[in-house]
């Protein structure tokens, strides 16, 4: 007797193919959001090296003004963010980096500590990646402006330190830093539009990950059920084989024959009867004893209520019962009889016939033992499954249709398909022609997905994915359909997450800098292919390092927090505010004048100067600078508009803070100062 495999390893080897693509899918989706955050951790941290870049570009003018040492030291507090960065580029483009030292730099570079692991793997795994290695030559450029920045600066203040009354002239070196200051602005976009598009390739691969692995789910679950459909039509199929050959053995007289006189006990037994069991005609009595002496133990009851039930209540006598072979082997035997009654009706003589079944009888045990399989198989499958005939009405469902429709397999046999499964699009509420009944039509699979809403029995919605495949017979023609189905609520749901948190700053809830950009590129395109008027403005808070440094970054926080809420009641609906990284905001103005947008930038400005934002007992005097770009022929690029209001901003700055200053393309002074 051949071992029988246990229950769990059968499950496996039917179930393995589904959880390797499940582990697959877990672990792309994992590598892909560590890179994904990683990406963002260097978009932040380009903007942490951006401010402190220009804060340190500001200390200095201001130095050269004042001369005084609090204002070095404020540039050298400044300075030592991107140079923090830079030790740590520089470590890691060893052949065998000091991770430690690495870490240190960009700790240096205030790098949040949690996001530091990331950023030294993305560097170390993908630098020689075209999107990483063109970010970290990026990167390197920009750190030769800043060592060219550093030595101006130190040339600046051993002229002040040696005469801090008359200092040598000063204005080249002022030009030597403007030109560095110059030169890092475009970098600095450009290191954060090449992070931020490979992000997005990232987030791309995800997506078609995740579709390519619920499509190979869902055809290894229609192949699999199809092939257990086409073991049980093979089982079926032998089944009958073997039934035709007994109607012939019959019709041929191969079957044997028995004559029993109930009245006097006396049995006659046909010799093909004897051959049956192995025995040769003079070998078996013809006594009712040797029937008896070789029926299985088991087997006697049921002959007997057979036996009783013909005689007594004139049932047909067709009995299925083992007998002993001379080898001592049981092999089966199907009895058919029929007795012959006196005038009171008492049976007194029955005849009939007995034909060896033990080939029926094995393949019946396989069919069922296949069914049964096949039925362990439907029902631990974790999507719904409904078989449907020719006709569109259900045959059978498995639990778990059972639980998502909230149909009963007892009251959903008989129904047509559309009074179980009902389903709507998403998107205009409209009922969707069911799948099956296209299938049943047109004789091809069909797929429904993306916005397909089951209606429950209940009237409660799930969201759903579903798949259908015809069941043939063996010449081929359409016998039935099987639906195929499984809840998707979940995934779309944390698919509408995954893209709210790709899009949005998740500190204060605004749109990130990806998002701005994007809509940017749309109002280009608005503007460029009709006569509409936009404008960008670009907003950095003044004093906020105040905040951070006095009252800790939890403050900072908040403040943040605070003026998001602030700025956000100050424009109007449909207007795009949006944190582009530490202090500093972006505001898209679609539809919107020049003279507009700058009545727009001054309540924003004003907004801030008249807010009280008080944090351990202090209060704050805060402030915004803020740039204005006027959009009108969309001929500037995205990164080109957001220089040009970083650097008008950077104007509204270094003219006094707390200012609104207009971007000039002629490079004309042609500023507006308010407040």
């Amino acid at each position: 007797m051949m071992p029988t495999t246990p229950t769990h390893w059968r499950l496996l080897h039917v179930t393995w193919p589904f959880l390797a693509i499940v582990v697959l899918l877990v672990l792309l989706a994992s590598e892909s959001l560590k890179i994904v955050s990683a990406s963002r951790a260097y978009v932040g941290g380009e903007s942490l090296w951006s401010k402190a870049q220009k804060e340190a570009v500001y200390s200095l003018f201001r130095y050269a003004q004042t001369h005084s040492e609090e204002d070095y030291r404020s540039y050298q507090e400044s300075i030592a963010v991107p140079m923090g960065d830079r030790r740590a580029r520089l470590e890691l483009q060893k052949d065998d980096p000091d991770l430690a030292v690495a870490r240190e730099g960009f700790i240096a570079g205030r790098n949040d500590p949690d996001d530091i692991d990331g950023m030294i793997m993305l560097f170390r795994r993908f630098r020689n990646v075209s999107f990483m290695s063109r970010a970290i030559d990026i990167w390197a450029e920009g750190d030769e402006g800043i060592a060219e920045l550093n030595a101006a600066a130190e040339e600046l203040h051993r002229r002040i330190a040696a005469d801090p009354r008359q200092p040598t002239p000063l204005d080249p070196i002022l030009v030597r830093i403007d030109n560095a200051n110059r030169r890092l602005t475009p970098l600095e976009v450009a290191f954060s539009s090449t992070l931020g598009e490979a992000s997005r390739r990232t987030q791309g691969i995800l997506e078609y990950a995740l579709i390519l692995a619920a499509g190979a789910l869902v055809i290894a679950g229609i192949a699999l059920s199809r092939r257990m459909l086409r073991m049980s039509a093979a089982l079926e199929h032998a089944l009958r084989i073997s039934e035709e050959r007994f109607d012939l053995a019959v019709d041929g007289s191969n079957a044997g024959l028995w004559d029993w006189n109930v009245a006097s006990g006396e049995v006659y037994y046909s010799p093909r009867y004897k051959e049956l069991l192995g025995y040769a005609d003079h070998e078996f009595p013809n006594k009712i004893e040797s029937f008896l002496d070789h029926l299985h133990p088991d087997d006697r009851v049921v002959r007997e209520n057979a036996l009783n039930e013909h005689r007594v209540h004139g049932a047909p006598y067709d009995a299925e019962f083992r007998l002993r072979t001379r080898s001592g082997n049981y092999r089966w035997f199907e009895a058919r009889g029929k007795s012959v009654r006196n005038a009171d009706g008492v049976a007194v003589r029955m005849a009939g016939s007995i034909t060896d079944i033990t080939e029926r009888k094995h393949a019946e045990s396989q069919l069922y033992a296949e069914k049964d399989r096949a039925q362990v198989t439907l029902q631990s499958i974790a999507e719904g499954v409904i078989a449907t005939d020719e006709f569109g009405h259900v045959e059978t469902v498995n639990p778990v249709a059972e639980t998502l429709t909230g149909w009963t397999l007892a009251e959903a046999v008989g129904r047509p398909l559309e009074e179980v499964f009902t389903i709507v699009d998403e998107a205009n509420r409209r009922v969707r022609l069911n799948p099956v009944a296209s299938l049943l039509r047109e004789g091809r699979s069909v797929e429904l997905s993306g916005n397909t809403i089951l209606v429950r029995r209940d009237g409660r919605e799930i969201a759903v994915d579903t798949s259908t495949a015809p069941i043939r017979d063996r010449d081929g023609a359409t016998i039935g359909a099987v639906l195929v189905f499984y809840d998707v609520t979940d995934d779309r749901r944390t698919a509408a997450q995954l893209s709210h948190q790709a899009r949005h700053d998740p500190l204060t809830g605004l749109a990130n800098r990806r998002e701005f950009e994007h809509r940017l590129d749309r109002a280009l395109e608005s503007a460029a292919e009709g006569d509409r008027r936009h404008a960008v403005l670009y907003l950095d808070l003044d004093h906020f390092k105040e905040v951070n440094d006095t009252s800790g970054h939890a403050a900072g926080d908040e403040l943040l927090r605070e003026i998001s809420v602030l700025l956000q009641h100050k424009l109007r609906q449909g207007d795009t505010l949006a944190r582009l990284g530490g202090d500093e905001f972006g505001v898209l103005l679609e539809n919107c004048a020049p003279d507009h947008a700058a009545r727009i930038a001054e309540s924003l400005r004003d907004a801030v100067a008249h807010m009280q934002f008080a944090s351990s007992g202090k209060s704050f005097k805060l402030g915004v600078s803020i740039g204005v770009v006027p959009i009108s022929d969309g001929k500037l690029s995205v990164p080109q508009i957001l220089g040009a209001a970083d650097a008008s901003c950077y104007a509204a700055k270094r003219s006094g803070r707390d200012r609104v200053h207009f971007y000039n393309p002629k490079k004309q002074p042609d500023r507006r100062h308010y407040g």
